[in-house]
């Protein structure tokens, strides 16, 4: 007898978000401490590094429209409270992340068929994918071809 595959569907709705970055964040994260495991001489720099990285990830899944790169987003950021140097460091995350993603597409792509979702080659690469439908979320539909 063959095994019944999954029925994925062709769309990632933004309930599907938080899961999906929860899973990139994780899994980044447990990336993150297994590198800094072998140089534990670096201690501060690591906790900073893990924070503004913790910070980036919340954002992406929350309010990813302040990852822009402007100044109007840094200074959107500094009014959420943060010192100048950790928005510094938050714009510059999203600057470097811009045009290479925190997280591999073949990760992502993998992630999207957990929750039910099959990666199409209609965009580019997955992190589009999810650009889209974080862009998404927060303007009330999907608003790429997925």
């Amino acid at each position: 007898m063959m095994e019944q595959l999954p029925i994925l569907r062709r769309q990632i709705r933004p309930d599907d978000l938080p899961a999906l970055f929860k899973r990139a964040f994780e899994r980044e994260l447990d990336r993150t401490i297994l590198a800094q495991i072998s140089d534990p001489g670096r201690a501060d720099e690591h906790r900073n590094v893990n924070l503004h990285y913790a910070r980036y990830f919340t954002l992406l899944a929350e309010k990813p429209y302040l990852l822009d790169g402007s100044l109007e987003s840094f200074e959107d950021l500094r009014a959420m409270g943060l010192s100048e140097a950790h928005a510094d460091a938050l714009s510059i995350l999203a600057q470097r992340h811009r045009h290479q993603p925190p997280v591999s597409s073949r990760y992502i792509a993998d992630d999207l068929r957990e929750l039910g979702v099959e990666p199409t080659r209609s965009c580019p690469s997955m992190w589009c994918k999810i650009g889209c439908g974080q862009r998404a979320a927060f303007s009330g539909g999907l608003g790429c071809n997925l």
